[in-house]
């Protein structure tokens, strides 16, 4: 595996100022766990010792993806162009637990609406982020309380290409209803 390279791509400068770094702490469900902690910051401002973390935590995720690896995600930074990525970097005590590069998108379907979503591009076949196995619905309860935080992310989480019967799904369904939204399924699709 390469190791990932930092690379500097400007913050996003939609309809609001640009929002430093963010961290939103998720008390723990149970006594015997480490607090949960979200920070959101921009992908030109990733620390170094992300880089090793990020890899571990592609050997250890429920969901594999090579689109969401480090070496994978940089380059597609450098070639399409992360101007307005965010990294969202979901930390069970020190060990990270999950990992998601987001972007504000200006336009769902033929509606002009600001909503954030998980960054891809035309040559990044799978959407499913980062999630270290068993962590799953803790990973989406703190992005989903992290974005609600963020002045930066508007109105709703649109998740593009996640696979619907893995392990990963479910998380974001489960919290999802656990803070009493809805996980719709839209534009449901096969690979074959």
């Amino acid at each position: 595996m390469l190791e990932a390279v930092r690379i500097a791509v400007p913050l996003d400068t939609g309809d609001a100022p640009p929002a430093p770094v963010l961290s939103v702490v998720e008390p723990p469900a149970e006594a015997p766990q480490e607090v949960v902690r979200v920070t959101l910051r921009a992908a030109s401002s990733l620390p170094p010792r992300l880089a090793a973390d990020w890899a571990a935590l592609s050997n250890e995720a429920s969901e594999p993806n090579c689109y969401a690896e480090p070496w994978f995600v940089a380059a597609s930074l450098k070639a399409f162009g992360g101007e307005r990525v965010r990294i969202a970097e979901v930390r069970r005590g020190a060990e990270l637990i999950g990992l998601a590069p987001l972007g504000v998108e200006q336009h769902y379907g033929r509606t002009r609406v600001r909503f954030v979503q998980n960054w891809r591009h035309h040559h990044h076949f799978l959407g499913t982020p980062l999630i270290r196995r068993g962590e799953e619905r803790a990973f989406w309860s703190a992005l989903l309380k992290a974005l609600d935080a963020a002045g930066w992310a508007p109105n709703f989480l649109h998740i593009r290409g996640l696979v619907e019967d893995g392990p990963v799904h479910p998380g974001l369904a489960a919290a999802a209803a656990g803070v009493g939204r809805s996980c719709a399924l839209v534009h449901p699709g096969s690979r074959g």
